[in-house]
């Protein structure tokens, strides 16, 4: 359990990371393009087209979603109205030659429409794949087509395009390499098996104040994209939406694939106690019970037992939506965690804070002693800036010398809260590890964390331990041939 791993919803870890899916903006989120209206990552194809943002196909879980967000949810209206080609396409596409793509699309058209899906190097000057899909009906519908590309090209385009005059509307549009493991790849996945993970930990992170899990119960094309709160909680690489793209049965499965515990991050500040309850019993609840049920119509008749939950992220720092007192907090903790253990009461649940603090410790942390057993605790090291070569020597030593300043964590933290609870060091890096190349430093600090982790486990109290992130983040870095 001090081998284990986040993979959250934020930057690159599941967008161009643990996901297949190879399309930017591929739900229409946000705004189009000024006065065009074809929709941002998308350029519009026709010089007599019309685009348009639209009522979407996308939505959220009735009854489910709280929380205050704008422009998640459109589709995208491409209207021709002197006939020729109109459509929309992307470029910056990897394809390999042979590969076998999976597309599809969710569209509609008032009169039936001939769609034609092609992969094209950039601009559509040679084209490698194409096939037709027809629409008919004014309800969305969802059209499939396999492609084999027969080209390799690392700037290629996906383009679709009708010719003829009318209207169609996408509400989504997929594109992946056949052979993916639950919209997951599996080049990915096998790292994470080598690496030999052992706790998983997921949404987030920060991403778990964003994360509405009920959405997840919808088909992937249908959920709805979730707009960030702050630009330091998901996605600076996809205009600041996530498009849930992995959901509660698809981490279960990665889980199960790799060999790994899940640990699952709840969110208190947007879902009712009730709600989290409901995602207790959705992973955990036998099939006559009413999310239990939901999940044996999704295809799981059998229980997931999830036993590792945490009551929140990083609450008390500020950036997390809620109460960051930690009375305010501990009402609010002791509110879900006691709807989760009427489900499930063998559960181990793991409160927040920002630790090690004294107050948080003992108005936090202790008083919730009953129903959470693990504190959370995490530390991001200052890593080198690479700015100046005459600071590198001092940024090295400041790096290396941090696994000791986590070790003082450590032993603070045990001081305050005394000697029942067990440690959930349930995040560690070098700092902004995602925004640079990796370098010999991350790897002695790594070795350092380690080491320090395995001496402090038994004496200290460390029940599980999870780097942060394991995709993109400082351990597998993935490129749109291969991971490694």
């Amino acid at each position: 359990m001090l081998f284990g791993e986040n993979v959250e919803h934020t930057r690159s870890n599941v967008f161009m990371g643990l996901s297949a899916q190879m399309l930017r903006n591929r739900k229409f989120a946000g705004h189009g393009h000024t006065r065009q209206a074809c929709m941002l990552e998308w350029y519009p194809i026709g010089e007599k087209t019309f685009f348009a943002e639209d009522e979407p196909y996308t939505r959220h879980y009735e009854g489910f979603h709280h929380m205050k967000r704008r422009l998640e949810c459109n589709s995208q209206r491409i209207v021709s109205v002197y006939g020729g080609e109109s459509g929309i396409g992307q470029h910056e596409l990897a394809f390999l030659e042979g590969c076998n793509y999976e597309f599809r699309v969710v569209a509609k058209t008032r009169e039936p429409v001939e769609l034609n899906i092609a992969l094209t190097s950039r601009g559509g000057g040679r084209t490698y794949a194409r096939g037709t899909v027809s629409l008919v009906g004014n309800e969305w519908r969802t059209y499939s087509l396999d492609l084999t590309s027969d080209s390799s090209d690392s700037d290629g385009d996906l383009r679709i395009s009708f010719n003829c005059e009318g209207a169609i509307w996408l509400g989504a549009v997929s594109l992946m390499s056949a052979g993916h493991f639950h919209g997951m790849r599996r080049d990915v996945i096998g790292l994470l098996k080598q690496m030999g993970v052992r706790v998983l930990r997921w949404p987030g992170g920060n991403f778990a104040g964003e994360y509405c899990w009920a959405d997840g119960l919808l088909p992937v094309d249908m959920r709805a994209p979730l707009e960030s709160y702050m630009d330091m909680e998901t996605q600076p690489h996809s205009l600041g939406f996530d498009y849930h793209e992995i959901c509660t049965d698809d981490f279960i499965a990665l889980c199960r694939e790799i060999g790994a515990e899940p640990f699952i991050t709840i969110n208190p500040a947007w879902n009712t106690p009730e709600e989290n309850a409901a995602w207790v019993e959705y992973c955990n609840g036998g099939p006559e019970t009413e999310f239990g049920r939901k999940r044996a119509e999704l295809g799981h008749p059998e229980p997931y037992n999830v036993r590792y939950w945490s009551l929140g992220n990083e609450f008390g720092y500020g950036h997390m939506e809620g109460d960051n007192t930690p009375k305010g907090y501990a009402d609010l903790a002791v509110a879900n965690a006691r709807k989760m253990l009427e489900v499930s009461k063998d559960l181990i649940l793991c409160s927040s804070g920002p630790y090690p603090n004294d107050d948080w410790a003992k108005n936090a942390a202790l008083s919730l002693a009953g129903v959470a057993p693990l504190v959370s605790l995490h530390h991001h090291a200052p890593s080198p800036k690479y700015a100046d070569p005459g600071d590198l020597e001092r940024e090295y030593y400041e790096c290396l010398s941090s696994a000791e300043y986590a070790r003082s964590l450590i032993h603070t933290l045990r001081a305050q809260i005394g000697g029942e609870l067990k440690i959930s060091f349930d995040e560690w890096n070098t700092w902004i590890a995602w925004y640079r190349p990796s370098s010999i430093v991350d790897g002695l600090f790594t070795a350092l964390m380690l080491h320090m982790f395995i001496s402090e486990a038994e004496p200290s109290g460390l029940e599980l331990v999870c780097h942060f992130d394991a995709v993109n983040e400082g351990m597998i870095e993935v490129g749109p041939y291969g991971a490694e």
